[in-house]
């Protein structure tokens, strides 16, 4: 069952150019279940029945796991058995009469138009050195993009194309795309670059945010400094670097951006996905019609 497992990830990296994050989760869910079956004495694929799955399940719904985490077992293992039914691996997929549980949509939190600026502008106001500078110019880089962290500290001195005023970035299933970016962000980008990355810049010859050590900046170490800048700042939330990507979809909702500007933008793969922000935005509107309707 490995075997087929090993061919169904390699499948999904080669052909569906998939992520190695996402591949692995994929791997876990399916070992999950290769170890159950296992452990019941099934040891060919061709072997699993529709009860096996049952027990499978029940085994889920005992280990007490949060719906999300069932719903992605069970989908991985759907895909699985899809693709070897496809495949000719086995006659009939003992899967496909099952669904995932449905997990609601949770609207995600966001930071406030203020709570941007105030971020920004407690930064800069050590912007006179090397981390409040870099500090600074990643919080607005990041919130002029909507690029996830770990493209934001990907980044290297040749994905900046000032004279087009875009920055170039690979994002999930390593997938190109160009963002604009306003011409402020490239001010500040260049003066990082040109007065104070050269100073530390011991390392990392490309990469375009370091430490003072001159490694490159990890996805850890910028979600502590953004949750010590906005506590300095007084903002009280829990404050993550997905967050500023979901202000930066909902703002633009809210000003008047087409969904599918925005899908582009994020780089989501599925508009659905992007569709979440619609009902941030529809709750601005919801308060803005409350607040300013002359009949209320």
């Amino acid at each position: 069952m490995k075997k087929e497992l090993e061919i169904f990830t390699n499948y999904l990296s080669v052909e569906r150019g998939f992520s190695m994050h996402t591949l692995e989760a994929y791997r876990n869910d399916i070992l999950d279940f290769i170890k159950f079956l296992e452990k019941i004495q099934i040891k060919k694929i061709i072997n699993v029945s529709q009860d096996n799955i049952y027990e499978y399940i029940n085994i889920l719904d005992s280990k007490k796991y949060k719906k999300t985490t069932k719903s992605r077992k069970i989908a991985s293992n759907k895909s699985f058995f899809k693709f070897l039914r496809s495949e000719n691996y086995i006659q009939s997929n003992p899967f496909s009469e099952f669904s995932q549980p449905k997990v609601s949509s949770k609207i995600p939190d966001i930071i406030s138009i203020q709570e941007i600026d105030s971020m920004i502008e407690f930064s800069k106001n050590n912007s006179s050195n090397f981390q409040g500078n870099r500090d600074s110019t990643m919080i607005e880089l990041m919130y002029a993009t909507g690029m996830r962290v770990s493209e934001l500290v990907n980044l290297n001195l040749s994905n900046i194309y000032s004279s087009d005023s875009i920055i170039t970035t690979i994002g999930k299933g390593d997938k190109q795309r160009n963002i604009p970016v306003y011409s402020k962000v490239f001010t500040n980008i260049e003066l990082y670059v040109s007065t104070y990355r050269k100073k530390y810049a011991k390392f990392e010859t490309d990469a375009l945010f370091i430490t003072r050590l001159g490694k490159r900046m990890s996805r850890q170490a910028f979600w502590l400094i953004i949750k010590n800048i906005a506590n300095s700042a007084g903002i009280n939330k829990n404050i993550s670097p997905h967050m500023i990507r979901h202000s930066f979809a909902t703002h633009l909702l809210q000003g008047g951006a087409s969904l599918k500007n925005v899908q582009d933008l994020l780089g989501h793969a599925n508009i659905a996905t992007t569709q979440i922000y619609t009902q941030l935005s529809n709750e601005y509107v919801k308060k803005s019609y409350n607040k300013y309707h002359p009949r209320k």
